[in-house]
């Protein structure tokens, strides 16, 4: 059944605008561009690691780097030897921001995700509906292992029907606004009513059950999609963990004024790999988070 906690929470309608409140100012805070202040608008991963909204890059991108308004200044020995180039920086790390020279930041596609979640629980809590009534009845919550939405009568059935059957996974019943994720299928765009649910080892691409038996993928070993995706995932944090130690490794020696280009080539390079990954595996790993 469900707890006594939860069902207060849920007819307490003061501690639930209470606590909405809350969480909605902070991540009113995490939402917002560290350099122009604004709500984040399809946010960017800067090679700091750092977002950005994208109007910004593209106020970067489309100006001369001489004339940012924030600025330091660069000895540029390889360019124009004997100039000095003036950078804009990261409002957070002091790292390099983007300019008309700089090829385009990846999506943050945590960051969008996020966004995605707050828009949900803001403005489509409560519209809403049970998945159960055949009447429009607004649903208040969310079993977090089925992720289908219910009314308070319904999400009491559920329960109890669950601890009757003895089913071995835990289904928890929550309130719908501190739902975390949403309940969705990716199709397969060949094969519209089959969704997507193997990863063809050879094509490097996520397919689903007809396409394996195509011609294309036929006798290709395959693996399942979010096996392949977890993998994905590790190899991209081992690249990232790489990453930030080249990061400090730099910040180190220009600090000592000690920086060599064979550390700066290592560091470009790694980050441009990150850059590609990033796009390609994340891309694939969000159709199944």
């Amino acid at each position: 059944m469900l707890s006594f906690g939860v069902k207060d929470q849920i007819n307490n309608e003061d501690t639930q605008e209470q606590n909405y409140s809350s969480f909605n100012t902070q991540e009113d805070k995490d939402f917002r561009c560290p350099r122009c202040g604004q709500k984040m608008q399809e946010p960017r991963l800067l090679p700091c690691l750092h977002p950005i909204c994208s109007p910004c890059v593209a106020e970067l991108m489309s100006k001369p780097i001489y004339n940012s308004s924030k600025s330091i200044k660069i000895q540029n020995t390889q360019l124009e030897c004997g100039k000095n180039k003036y950078y804009e920086i990261c409002p957070l790390c002091d790292f390099q921001l983007p300019n008309a020279n700089s090829t385009i930041p990846p999506p943050h596609y945590p960051l969008q995700h996020r966004l995605v979640m707050s828009a949900i629980r803001s403005r489509f809590a409560n519209k809403i509906l049970c998945d159960i009534c055949q009447d429009e009845v607004i649903a208040v919550v969310q079993c977090s292992t089925c992720l289908r939405n219910f009314c308070l009568d319904c999400g009491m059935e559920h329960q109890q029907q669950i601890s009757l059957e003895l089913k071995p996974l835990k289904h928890s019943i929550k309130p719908l606004w501190e739902a975390t994720k949403v309940r969705r299928t990716t199709l397969c765009q060949q094969h519209p009513t089959h969704a997507l649910r193997f990863y063809c080892i050879a094509c490097q691409q996520v397919t689903c059950k007809e396409c394996m038996w195509s011609n294309q993928h036929r006798g290709h070993a395959s693996e399942n999609a979010v096996g392949a995706a977890k993998r994905v995932i590790l190899y991209l944090t081992k690249m990232l963990q790489r990453a930030k130690m080249l990061l400090n490794k730099l910040l180190t020696q220009y600090n000592r004024d000690a920086f060599s280009n064979s550390t700066f080539d290592e560091i470009r390079d790694t980050f441009i790999s990150i850059d590609y990954r990033y796009v390609k595996l994340i891309n694939f790993y969000q159709l199944f988070t």
